[in-house]
């Protein structure tokens, strides 16, 4: 869970990298992909192992069925079509964490959509309902600053204004999701933290999620993924590690994850494009929220 630009996908690629885990990506995004016939796997160039072939035909659209909330009657309310389903033995299509399961030999799945409502969403299966899988909820912040640079740079048209308002309204989503979900089974890190001490805070996410740290997870571009959506640039050191010069029909750009080379570097472009009256008017207009955000160095 977080906001956009929070460092997601390198995140998940790093705990995807994990002998015992696997990164879906954004499964948010998988209905859409699929729709618009977009390849669902945003690593692999034309097929993928995974998505196209060890997931049937059959079983994807059960999980674009279950991911989408589709229901036996439009007029029934969900909840009551979910248990109908249940009590009937025909809930199949609300358990699609436990058919990529079926899929794979691992004990964790890493769902990298950040969204509350989606999350709340899924939160309702009956998988994770009936205890069958066991859900924890990562909160991962990033010093609000940084965001805004992220979301202007790729849209100039957005005021620092519609920026505030839209981080304000996200993060009170989020931790009003967060005050309320178990304990032992939720966890806040930083951004930040993730990339300038990345050995002490892996070794402590290991440890909550009940994974053995291995080093190695770092250096996610050596390890298959098969994830949905994601940062480009993030995902760009993959290919560029497999020799790939570019993922099929996409142009080919100068990211700041290529710029920085085969390691894990912290991006504080936000210094550096970030005038003094736009950082002020973010403060002013997220005060006092923002604090809580705010990083440093030193």
């Amino acid at each position: 869970m977080g906001t956009a630009h929070c460092g997601s996908t390198l995140l998940t690629l790093i705990l995807g990298s994990h002998p015992q885990s696997f990164a879906v990506g954004e499964l948010s995004n998988l209905s859409g992909f699929f729709k618009s016939g977009r390849p669902v796997c945003s690593i692999c160039k034309e097929t993928c192992e995974f998505w196209n072939h060890q997931v049937t035909a059959d079983e994807l659209q059960l999980l674009i069925q279950g991911l989408s909330n589709q229901r036996i009657n439009p007029y029934i309310p969900l909840k009551l079509d979910r248990y109908i389903r249940f009590i009937g033995g025909r809930d199949q299509i609300f358990r699609p964490y436990s058919i990529i399961f079926s899929k794979l030999d691992k004990t964790l799945l890493i769902d990298s959509t950040k969204t509350v409502e989606w999350i709340s969403s899924e939160l309702e299966l009956m998988e994770f309902k009936t205890g069958e899988i066991e859900s924890y909820l990562l909160h991962l912040v990033r010093d609000g600053r940084a965001v805004m640079s992220s979301y202007l740079r790729r849209n100039s048209t957005m005021t620092v204004a519609e920026f505030s308002n839209l981080w304000l309204t996200r993060i009170k989503r989020e931790r009003a999701l967060y005050e309320r979900f178990p304990t032992a089974r939720k966890l806040r890190t930083r951004y930040e933290e993730i990339v300038t001490q990345p050995q002490e805070t892996l070794r402590l996410l290991c440890q909550w999620l009940g994974l053995d740290y291995s080093p190695e997870m770092l250096n996610y571009w050596q390890y298959d993924h098969h994830m949905v959506s994601g940062n480009t640039g993030t995902r760009s050191l993959i290919w560029k590690y497999r020799g790939d010069d570019w993922q099929g029909g996409q142009v080919k750009k100068r990211y700041y994850s290529e710029e920085a080379g085969f390691n894990i570097s912290l991006d504080q472009r936000w210094q550096r494009e970030l005038s003094s009256v736009q950082i002020e008017d973010f403060r002013r207009l997220t005060d006092p929220y923002y604090q809580d955000f705010e990083w440093s160095a030193t």
